[in-house]
């Protein structure tokens, strides 16, 4: 079973660069978190830097993957 931190950043990361506001997400989810949850792990993500809170704009993912490094002269194939 997903935990709802986990379903949260999912559902984030499916609307990279939409601006959603925590009654969408809440909604998008179904209403199975509880608001002060919901608030916590947002909380948390932007402490962590994965999302970018507003709260007269929304939420935003913000997050990107380090992309693996390739030496110069590697050759790719």
């Amino acid at each position: 079973m997903e935990s709802a931190q986990t379903k949260v950043e999912k559902l984030l990361k499916e609307h990279e660069g939409d601006l959603l506001s925590k009654a969408q997400i809440n909604r998008l989810l179904g209403g199975r978190v509880n608001r002060m949850t919901l608030n916590l792990i947002l909380d948390y993500l932007e402490e962590s830097n994965k999302i970018i809170q507003r709260p007269t704009k929304g939420i935003m993912w913000a997050y990107a993957e380090k992309a693996e490094i390739v030496p110069k002269d590697a050759h790719i194939i």
